[in-house]
């Protein structure tokens, strides 16, 4: 199968959505999708997943959507966990022998790290378990004097591999995520909490 995807034209809010089977000029399924905008879309397992948010300014948030050749219908997948990807993934590899010892490095060197004027109380902790597992970082900052915001950092990649190097880059993002002030409103706070 090959699918292809794209606007009516320029000023429409319609989505066509077209399916081929191998070494057809003419689709075997044609569909229309009304008021949303796709982000970006893969194909897998004879079906079609797609990105996609509501047109409409404030609509919501993206979602992802199944087609099925078979089907003329489009289908929201409702949880994440719908979707199996397990099988197309690279494997991880077994975790690192200084794992205990590099998170203990890092909370060391970024709790309290100031990476901007702006920001004071500083404290780092892992929270999760390895590959999975997450930086957070939560600190005060000057444009939010009621809120804690936390930047949730990697330190490993998707296939379990050590992101080398922790205290050039996480800070450098950092810098400049304050830099262009990209932060998301204060009205997604979650009970104080700003996650950025």
């Amino acid at each position: 199968m090959s699918w292809y995807w794209g606007e009516r034209n320029f000023h429409s809010s319609t989505t066509v959505i077209k399916a081929f089977r191998r070494d057809a000029i003419v689709p075997s399924r044609v569909l229309e999708l009304d008021g949303y905008r796709v982000a970006g879309g893969a194909a897998g397992g004879g079906k079609l997943w797609l990105i996609a948010a509501p047109e409409a300014i404030g609509g919501g948030d993206r979602q992802l959507l199944s087609c099925d050749i078979d089907d003329a219908t489009v289908r929201r997948v409702e949880t994440v966990h719908d979707v199996d990807i397990s099988l197309h993934c690279w494997p991880i590899g077994p975790e690192p022998l200084d794992h205990e010892s590099y998170v203990r490095y890092c909370v060391r060197r970024l709790d309290g790290y100031t990476f901007s004027d702006a920001v004071s109380n500083v404290r780092a902790r892992y929270v999760g378990q390895w590959p999975d597992g997450r930086m957070h970082l939560s600190f005060s900052h000057e444009r939010f004097p009621t809120l804690t915001l936390v930047a949730r950092l990697n330190m490993y990649d998707e296939q379990g591999e050590r992101l080398e190097d922790i205290m050039k880059y996480i800070p450098q993002l950092l810098m400049e995520q304050d830099g262009v002030t990209a932060y998301p409103p204060a009205s997604q706070a979650v009970d104080g909490v700003l996650y950025v």
